[in-house]
């Protein structure tokens, strides 16, 4: 039984240990502060839910939502990952990770906010063809600048992700979304693509951390057979034990 080496914070160090949470803070008032001084866009239009506001009925956009939150995950755990890799002495697995991360927060962005359907169209005056090619190319530059990182992965789960989305992305061109198969087609097989785009970023970040935390206390677990994406690792690198990817 592992003994637990944890303590309890004394107050005086607890107090700097809020200074992540005073800077977020701050951060938000001076949000709160701009939203609230602003006359341009009525304040409840920007608090209050979209449901609340249109008087729609509480579910509406709920799988819209869910998108939502998969987008989040996706990006929460590629910095997660990211961050346990660069701390184990795997630069290019953090590297990996966190431009992963990256681009999963323009997906995100472009979904929440309508970026290709909407914003881009009107400030730069392309087509929303171009707006999406403006939106996706960044996640595809990046699958194929780390394609042999990849391929040490689970990639069939982002080939499956990838496949769904640009299936989502034919849809929108050629599917008529005035009915409700024409919405099923494309909106569900979005969906289906950013659950798998999460969990690729889950799975991925999870198999990095496993197979540090038992590089770190010398268990060498399962049987390795794959190696982390970490082609150039960095001078603490321990050589080839320290950047080891379990298989799941």
């Amino acid at each position: 039984m592992v003994e637990e080496r944890r303590t309890r914070f004394a107050w005086r160090r607890q107090f700097r240990l809020v200074v992540p949470l005073a800077l977020s803070w701050a951060g938000t008032l001076v949000v709160l502060a701009a939203a609230g001084l602003q006359r341009s866009v009525p304040a409840a239009e920007l608090f209050l839910d979209p449901s609340a506001l249109a008087g729609a009925h509480w579910y509406a956009g709920l799988l819209s939502n869910l998108g939502i939150l998969a987008w989040t995950t996706a990006v929460v755990s590629a910095l997660w990952g990211g961050w346990v890799a660069g701390r184990t002495g795997r630069p290019g697995a953090a590297r990996f990770l966190l431009d992963g991360a990256l681009v999963t927060v323009l997906m995100l962005v472009d979904d929440l906010l309508r970026l290709h359907s909407g914003v881009l169209p009107s400030l730069f005056g392309v087509s929303k063809a171009v707006a999406m090619l403006m939106v996706v190319a960044p996640t595809v530059a990046w699958a194929v600048h780390f394609g042999s990182e990849v391929l040490r992965t689970r990639w069939l789960v982002l080939i499956s992700s990838l496949s769904a989305l640009a299936f989502s992305v034919v849809a929108d061109r050629f599917i008529n979304r005035g009915t409700a198969t024409g919405i099923l087609l494309e909106d569900g097989a979005k969906l289906l693509g950013v659950v798998a785009f999460a969990l690729y970023f889950v799975l991925t970040s999870m198999d990095i951390t496993r197979s540090a935390l038992r590089a770190a206390v010398g268990d060498p677990g399962q049987t390795v057979v794959d190696s982390s994406p970490d082609p150039d690792p960095g001078p603490d690198s321990q050589g080839p034990a320290d950047d080891r990817r379990v298989s799941p």
